[in-house]
């Protein structure tokens, strides 16, 4: 076989004659002289594709002993190869320019090499440019009948479109994968045709109480009850088709075989060329249970006045005539016999600023816009304060001309939830601030650490150089160069300890006797319907029998918070958990002890809790300062902090504090 270039007419001529022959010996049965024909057909079969300009790729075909023995235009056009050293045919000026090109040429010649000892390989592998490009790299051998190595043939395809439109299909689906499992409400997705279901996000798990691999191997059917299935699946197939979307009081069963209603917003969607049903599913087993409470609103508030702490209410829209319960009227201070039987009643106790707002919410019920109201607003008490309430209501009757008739409703006083989401809303504020005041304490005694060792060998550099000149002649504006650096150095030296003083400074607290009964009941308080929600509840034992001990109040404030906040996000909300708060006196000191069920922390992660910065938490969530404040209080204190931790059940932190360390005497 020969290694010279030749011309692409006459190669395409030399395969005609090749073919012509090979097919001449086939029937002669020849088949040394056909093989041969063979092995040169396909060699010069290489050589014409190496030259095809047709090709989107780059080709390149090298003999045994890696030498360039063809090439397509689009090789060097991929390559930004100088045509005279493509005329030239110079192979290491070809090599040299292409490694240059190359993020990792030490990878790229390790994997030439590689063939080159494996010659009957075939090899497959994507390589970086410097410029941000990507090629796909194939290359195959070139073998004779006898399996003989001959030659290699390269193929170079640029990818770089493709990897970044694989690349921002990945982001997407990574966008949209965080809002579908964020999503407060529970998201389905089924196959339209055999019921399937496919996925489901966190809420709609939790509604149910399965885990995304157990919702795959149900169907649609499976997740509601025998009685309704006829209903529920002719609303499926409904909105399958698109006729509408939204289906109401929609009955669900649990995992536990119990069962919810739900509004159920679903429309069809297509992925992957195959159909899909989305469902969006909102419990609405509170409204539910409200609306069966309130039906024939007259004989069922009469009925529900004893026995409930909501304040109820019919309203007959047409006359204005309105009844409440004693509960209604004692809310805001009034007895019953007070009350006046008509809307205006609670219309003229209506915040000003929230009546617009109260009114428009009506209205838009009352035009049937809404199946039912949901409002919070303030009302005046008798005292002359202001109150926030739930307010709950929904029409029932209504006349031939779709025109209100009656309303009935509920009022919630929530004005001690609100203050306690207020409470809450600053605490966080307030621990957000001293999370960030920790941080620039922390920088600052890290900054004046640091640079302390620096300027002191500097300053005695100086110094001693001084000391040398005063024993030898030299210029004096030598000397008075030296004594002003010495002065500078002089006042980096005033800046860092000022670092340091904001270092210390920043965490100076007034202390005064502290009863730690009061602060836990307190941030108990604050946190429990955090902790409701988390399903974690929180028990204080003994805490009242501790003595009062001498301390800064917000900072141990601040330690309850932090560590029973750390406990309600340890918890995945799935099953019940607790946190216990004891303590106990030991010798002049307190110890505390936090010890929940919530999960525990992993092995590796022990040994770093309370670094500064460090979190397990997904990014944006938290700044890993919350236990690293609480150890710097505890220290500052005079007191230790240490936890046990199994992972997977539970953890104990302990605290141990002075009584009466920072009693003044």
């Amino acid at each position: 076989m020969r290694n010279e270039q030749k011309s692409k007419s006459q190669l395409l001529q030399e395969v005609e004659t090749l073919r012509h022959r090979v097919a001449v010996l086939e029937k002669a049965k020849d088949i040394t002289e056909r093989k041969k024909g063979e092995e040169e057909l396909l060699f010069k079969s290489t050589l014409l594709e190496a030259q095809s300009e047709t090709s989107i790729d780059g080709i390149l075909v090298v003999d045994s002993e890696g030498k360039s023995i063809s090439f397509n235009k689009n090789f060097g056009r991929m390559w930004n190869i100088h045509q005279q050293i493509l005329d030239t045919r110079d192979d290491e000026k070809m090599l040299q320019h292409v490694l240059y090109q190359l993020k990792n040429p030490e990878k790229f010649l390790e994997r030439v090499k590689y063939l080159y000892a494996h010659k009957n390989e075939k090899s497959r592998d994507e390589i970086q440019f410097r410029d941000g490009r990507v090629f796909d790299r194939y290359s195959s051998p070139l073998l004779d009948s006898n399996d003989k190595y001959y030659g290699r043939v390269w193929y170079f395809r640029d990818i770089t479109e493709h990897k970044k439109m694989d690349e921002e299909l990945r982001e997407s689906e990574e966008r949209f994968r965080t809002i579908f499992d964020n999503a407060p409400d529970g998201l389905l997705v089924a196959d339209a045709e055999s019921k399937k279901i496919n996925t489901a996000n966190k809420a709609f798990c939790q509604m149910l109480g399965y885990n995304r691999e157990e919702l795959k191997n149900l169907r649609i059917m499976d997740i509601h009850p025998k009685k309704a299935l006829p209903y529920v699946m002719e609303q499926f197939e409904k909105q399958a088709r698109g006729e509408f979307t939204l289906g109401r009081d929609i009955p669900v069963k649990r995992k536990d075989g119990s069962v919810f209603y739900a509004d159920i917003n679903s429309f069809p969607i297509t992925l992957a060329g195959k159909s899909y049903l989305m469902g969006v599913f909102r419990d609405i087993t509170e409204r539910k249970q409200m609306e069966e409470m309130l039906r024939d609103s007259q004989e069922r508030l009469q009925l529900a006045v004893s026995g409930t702490n909501l304040g109820l209410w019919d309203w007959n829209v047409q006359t204005g005539e309105a009844v409440y319960n004693r509960q209604w009227a004692e809310m805001l201070g009034y007895s019953l016999e007070e009350i006046e039987p008509n809307a205006n009643s609670w219309k003229r106790l209506v915040h000003p600023d929230d009546a617009p707002q109260m009114m428009e919410i009506l209205n838009l019920h009352f035009e049937k816009k809404t199946p039912f109201y949901e409002a919070e607003f303030r009302m005046r008490t008798k005292s002359g304060g202001w109150k926030c309430f739930l307010s709950v209501g929904r029409v029932f009757e209504w006349d031939d001309d779709g025109k209100p008739l009656r309303m009935t409703g509920t009022h919630r006083d929530i004005t001690e939830r609100k203050k306690a989401e207020e409470e809450l809303n600053e605490y966080r504020e307030k621990t957000a601030r001293a999370e960030q005041l920790a941080s620039l304490g922390t920088l600052s005694a890290t900054i004046a650490h640091r640079l302390t060792s620096p300027l002191t060998s500097v300053r005695l550099s100086i110094e001693n150089s001084l000391a040398d000149l005063e024993t030898t002649s030299c210029p004096d504006t030598v000397t008075e160069y030296l004594k002003d650096g010495l002065s500078g150095v002089s006042e980096v030296v005033s800046i860092v300890d000022s670092f340091r003083d904001f270092a210390k400074k920043s965490s100076e607290k007034n202390v005064s006797q502290v009863v730690l009964k009061a602060v836990a009941e307190r941030i108990v308080k604050l946190l429990n319907e955090s902790a409701r929600r988390a399903k974690v509840s929180l028990h204080l034992k003994g805490i009242d029998k501790l003595p009062s001990i001498y301390s800064n109040e917000k900072d141990l404030e601040q330690l309850f918070f932090a560590l029973v906040e750390n406990a309600i996000q340890a918890a995945d909300g799935k099953k019940n958990r607790q946190l216990i708060i004891d303590g106990t006196v030991k010798d002049e000191h307190i110890e505390l002890r936090f010890a929940d069920n919530c999960c525990g922390i992993a092995p590796e992660n022990l040994d770093r809790i309370f670094e500064p910065f460090f979190t397990t938490r997904p990014a944006g969530e938290g700044t890993g300062l919350g236990l690293c404040v609480v150890e710097h209080i505890v220290s500052r204190a005079g007191g230790k902090i240490h936890v046990a931790s199994k992972a997977g059940e539970g953890s104990t932190f302990f605290v141990t504090l002075p009584i009466n360390k920072g009693r003044r005497s």
